[in-house]
C-alpha cells in the first residue's frame, strides 16, 4: 500500500487554473488600484502636513511584472492611501518640540517590505 503525498500549494494551484483566474493582471486592471476599505468611524488625520509625501503608483509597469519585485508589484496593485487615518489614530504621539512627522503610509511601507533592495 502506497501512502498518497499531499499536494503543495503550487501544485493544487497548476491543477486548478480557472480559480486563479479571477486574478490575472488582465482581470485585475479594471479593478486598479485595489484599495483598503476605510473606516468612516476614524478621525481625519491629527496632522495637516508630513515631512514625507505617499502617492499611489499607478500601473503602468505591470506589463514587465518579472522584472518587478514584491515590493514594486505591491505599491503599483494596492493604493495604500486610506490607510493615513487609521494609522495615524494608531501611531501618532503629539510631539513637544512641534516636530513635522513623517507620513504614516510612507512609514509602513517602509517597515512592511525592509528587505527590498534600493
Amino acid at each position: 500500500m502506497s501512502v498518497q503525498q499531499k499536494q503543495t500549494a503550487i501544485q493544487k494551484r497548476a491543477h486548478n487554473l480557472k480559480a486563479l483566474a479571477p486574478f490575472a493582471l488582465a482581470n485585475l486592471r479594471s479593478h486598479l488600484p485595489l484599495r483598503f476599505p476605510l473606516d468612516p468611524a476614524l478621525p481625519p488625520s491629527p496632522k495637516h502636513t508630513y515631512r514625507s509625501h505617499y502617492q499611489y503608483l499607478d500601473a503602468e509597469g505591470l506589463d514587465d511584472m518579472e522584472a518587478l519585485s514584491s515590493f514594486e508589484v505591491a505599491v503599483r496593485l494596492i493604493d495604500y492611501a486610506a490607510l493615513e487615518p487609521f494609522l495615524a489614530a494608531h501611531v501618532y504621539v503629539p510631539s513637544a518640540k512641534g516636530q513635522v512627522s513623517l507620513h504614516p503610509v510612507s512609514m509602513y511601507l517602509l517597515h512592511l517590505y525592509p528587505s527590498v533592495p534600493i
